[in-house]
């Protein structure tokens, strides 16, 4: 942020560091909203085996 704003130059490992980061934050994000989805058909696979 401070690179935008405030023109600071950054470092190829300073840059590498952010897209590690964002990278596993939207990964995270994705994986979080698939299981999500996926709990109401376990959830109905479980009541009608009962």
């Amino acid at each position: 942020m401070s690179a935008i704003i405030l023109s600071e130059s950054m470092s190829l490992l300073q840059i590498i560091g952010g897209i590690l980061i964002l990278g596993s934050t939207f990964i995270s994000e994705i994986y979080s909203n698939k299981m999500k989805s996926q709990e109401p058909l376990l959830e109905s696979a479980t009541t009608e085996e009962e």
